[in-house]
């Protein structure tokens, strides 16, 4: 095998391993960003349910303060 040969040899076969390293990073990262994107969701109700329950607290709490006065 000749020394050019061997290097176009090399050169294929690199490029066609990086090439299929960024298809298989690319779907690695879609498939993150679609798992991730429910979690979003998650937070923002667990956020809003932390917030209903302060403030059912300070109404307790100003009903309380109110029937005492």
């Amino acid at each position: 095998m000749s020394q050019d040969r061997f290097s176009a040899r090399f050169v294929r076969q690199y490029r066609t391993a990086f090439g299929a390293l960024v298809v298989l990073m690319a779907l690695c990262c879609g498939v993150l960003v679609h798992l991730m994107s429910p979690s979003s969701d998650d937070a923002r109700l667990i956020n809003e349910s932390g917030r209903q329950r302060m403030l059912s607290q300070r109404i307790a709490l100003h009903v309380a303060t109110l029937s005492r006065s």
